[in-house]
């Protein structure tokens, strides 16, 4: 009784559970195996919780879970094995750090939950313990807006010493690849390019390269052989930007670019064709920016994109109207340009999606915000803008979200802040690295075990090993 909204049953095929939303309840019955008649059980509906939206039965079929949409949690109940009654099992209901939790799918062993927030704009990941059916709650990954269903499709995962692709972009010698690995980075050679190429980015699927020329005001497609990472044009792909292009980015789903064009104060923006790589510049592009645009930044679940306008001192940050269309309306309403420091030249989102960097080269400051998870506003943390090095033109984040690494190029070190967990603060560590050169961009491979440092001339990479107990760095290489 009252709105039941969706329905489960358990493996053995012997009872079926129905939650009630409005009655906070959980109707079970029992099927007959001779006539598949349903029969309430002694001492149902069970309380389950408020707002109960959606349930699940686990893969083993010795518990049930139910998301409580108005409080963002997970109840987690016992079957009865005989009799189909329910029980709150130790600690239910759980805590998803999330609003209004819809959907829940397993992994095929049932050790890994999955939620779809609906309002959070995430999904959270919690370890099951498959014979108590104590849930941990480990992280939340952002998705776009309002995530409703999820499906769980497993695969074989990739070695912990699988290869990742980096390149450098140099002002004098093209575009060098470099393949890294655990053990270092090792050249894949020298793709020829003019002077003006000032970035490089590629594809999600690692198909295809693209490069922004600042002088020829061009964008170039690129194809990646799989075997040997040679990248070869491809035919057709060199579109044209808008003037002084400064930066790429693609989204996580490999849908749409976007490229800052610093002197037009614009940002344009691409659908890639998944089968050419081409891009093909969307309806409603370029759109317009602060002044002087340096970078452009997706965050993790591709719901915003962020523009640094270094002469504006601000931050331009754009949404998507439905789930169809690219990044580019801007956040106007919700008070977007954000004011950042002096001279902001680069912006980081942390892992989570809940914290923005950015480094303000002209203030000597790095500005922390929270982001809004529903609207893409920025909030500045407490204590922030932090104080830097001279010059900060580069920021990495390690994997974990735990700690941030910013370069400095007038006083040619890196150093180190730990992130607050709970508030995105800045903790400095008290450790620097003096480099020989002056950095111009950071780079940390996907596994946190290297940090690599490119000159601010494009002739130069200095390779750091990560320490995974404190985050310091050991010297390994310089190319």
């Amino acid at each position: 009784g009252g709105l039941p909204h969706a329905i489960d049953m358990d493996p053995r095929g012997r009872f079926v559970f129905v939650p009630n939303k409005a009655a906070a309840s959980m109707s079970v019955f029992r099927i007959d195996q001779s006539t598949g008649r349903l029969k309430t059980i002694k001492g149902s509906p069970f309380f389950i919780g408020f707002n109960p939206y959606r349930s699940k039965v686990h893969p083993n079929g010795r518990f049930i879970f139910t998301t409580l949409w108005a409080d963002g949690k997970l109840a987690v109940h016992a079957i009865d094995q005989d009799s189909g009654r329910l029980t709150p099992v130790n600690g239910s209901p759980f805590s998803l750090n999330s609003d209004a939790p819809v959907h829940i799918a397993f992994n095929s062993d049932g050790s890994r939950a999955y939620i779809s927030n609906y309002d959070g704009n995430d999904i959270s990941l919690l370890d099951v313990d498959a014979d108590t059916g104590l849930v941990t709650f480990r992280e939340n990954f952002r998705t776009r807006l309002g995530p409703w269903s999820l499906q769980v499709v497993e695969g074989k995962e990739l070695p912990a010493n699988a290869e990742s692709v980096m390149f450098n972009v140099s002002e004098t010698s093209g575009i060098e690849q470099f393949v890294v690995t655990q053990s270092g980075l090792q050249s894949r050679g020298v793709l020829p390019g003019d002077d003006g190429v000032s970035g490089v980015i590629v594809s999600p699927n690692g198909r295809f390269a693209y490069t922004i020329d600042k002088t020829k005001n061009l964008l170039t497609t690129f194809a990646i052989n799989p075997e040997t990472g040679e990248m070869n044009p491809v035919s057709g792909g060199m579109v044209k930007t808008g003037r002084d292009p400064s930066d790429v980015s693609i989204d996580v789903n490999g849908w749409y670019m976007y490229v800052s064009n610093t002197a037009d104060h614009s940002m344009s923006v691409y659908y890639l064709d998944p089968q050419s790589g081409i891009p093909k510049e969307v309806r409603g592009s370029p759109v317009p920016t602060g002044n002087g645009p340096v970078s452009v930044t997706i965050d993790p679940g591709a719901r915003y994109s962020f523009v640094v306008n270094k002469q504006s001192e601000s931050i331009s940050v754009y949404r998507f109207l439905s789930s169809v269309t690219p990044l580019i309306f801007e956040a106007r309403k919700y008070g977007s340009p954000f004011k950042t420091g002096k001279e902001p030249v680069d912006l980081l989102v942390e892992p989570t999606g809940r914290f923005v960097y950015v480094a303000n080269a002209g203030s000597n400051t790095v500005s922390a915000f929270e982001l809004h998870r529903k609207t893409g506003a920025l909030s500045a943390i407490q204590g922030s803008p932090y104080s830097s090095g001279k010059k900060p033109v580069a920021l990495a984040i390690h994997p974990d979200g735990r700690n941030l690494y910013v370069a400095n190029e007038s006083s040619r070190d890196i150093r180190l802040y730990q992130i607050e967990k709970s508030s995105g603060a800045l903790i400095p560590k008290n450790y620097s690295v003096k480099l020989g050169i002056h950095p111009k961009s950071l780079w940390i491979d996907q596994e946190g075990n290297m940090l690599i440092v490119l000159s601010k001339d494009g002739k130069q990479l200095l390779n750091y090993k990560i320490s995974k107990r404190n985050g310091s760095l050991s010297p390994v290489s310089t190319h």
